[in-house]
């Protein structure tokens, strides 16, 4: 029977043939009728409770299909606001200024760096941005989210020097005149995040505040269902335990790394195992996530012809 019924608003259905009606009724947490308040009276219980909207709008909820909770809901609920439109000399400011909500030696963490302003980065950038950190080691990723922009004291915690390599699947990216200016493209920003992580003491309540922000502010637009688009096992035991909590006001579809990527982890069969242990009413872990190449914006992805820029390579 129906839980309850929803009336006395404009609700919109999404159904072109009837795309207004009256009334609907929520049977077992689904649209159980739509139509006239009379109709959907009909088809509810007589004890039904009646939400009155009182002339507001509803409609269905929206699914937003490609979305990353962990690292945006850290972004909303932690870190520094860098626009992509800021240049070296407004990121240095922000940086420089954010040290006032720090303790000593703790990261500075931000973004979004415009892909174009990662793309010119130099020597004498890592040294600007160090100057405005203080001290202080600096992520800031970019607005690919496959890239990150480190300082010199982020780069000696990782222990990146001139002499080293590239790692498999990421680089370590230099100027025009080989000097590394911070830049760590793919798979090289794995260690950098697990950097960052590993210096806060309480990474689960981090995990928990940053996950169910992401979730309030998708709901404050009306989404109601959401496709996590690289869900590591941190994130599948929060969402799990958000949902076991009755905080998790939406239904989220995890697709879970196949093989390495932008956060260290398990990966393949071990995280799927790790899914199906925490499935839940609201959590789906019914996808595997599998990465075949990097971006076009800073050129991490491998094309047939050059890169109609400045830097004419093929990815």
């Amino acid at each position: 029977m129906a839980e309850f019924i929803v009336a006395n608003g404009r609700i919109f259905t999404s159904d072109p043939s009837q795309p207004w009606a009256e009334a609907f009724a929520v049977r077992d947490g689904k649209i159980g009728a739509v139509g006239s308040l009379e109709d959907v009276r009909s088809s509810a219980a007589t004890a039904a409770e009646v939400v009155d909207l009182d002339g507001r709008f509803a409609m269905p909820g929206l699914v937003d299909v490609h979305a990353h909770l962990g690292l945006g809901g850290r972004q909303l609920a932690f870190e520094l606001q860098v626009l992509p439109s800021d240049g070296v000399s407004g990121i240095a400011a922000k940086v420089r200024e954010w040290l006032s909500e720090l303790e000593a030696g703790q990261w500075v963490v931000g973004g979004i760096v415009g892909s174009t302003v990662m793309d010119d980065l130099t020597h004498h950038d890592l040294r600007t941005l160090d100057e405005a950190a203080g001290g202080h080691p600096v992520l800031l990723r970019d607005d690919t989210m496959h890239n990150r922009w480190v300082n010199s004291a982020a780069l000696a915690i990782l222990g990146i020097t001139e002499e080293s390599a590239d790692p498999e699947g990421g680089t370590y990216v230099r100027d025009a005149d080989g000097r590394l200016n911070g830049v760590l493209t793919e798979l090289a920003c794995g260690p950098a995040e697990a950097a960052v992580l590993d210096a806060i003491e309480d990474v689960a309540a981090y995990h928990a505040k940053a996950i169910g922000t992401a979730v309030q502010t998708l709901n404050s637009f009306g989404v109601t269902g959401v496709q996590e688009s690289a869900t590591m096992d941190y994130a599948l035991r929060t969402l799990h335990d958000l949902d076991s909590a009755g905080d998790l006001t939406a239904h989220v579809v995890a697709s879970m790394p196949a093989q390495p990527f932008l956060e260290e982890g398990i990966t393949g069969e071990e995280l799927y195992l790790v899914g199906d242990e925490n499935h839940s009413a609201h959590l789906h872990p019914t996808f595997a996530k599998y990465v075949l190449d990097g971006v076009p914006m800073t050129r991490t992805a491998a094309l047939i012809n050059p890169y109609r820029c400045h830097h004419p390579d093929r990815g």
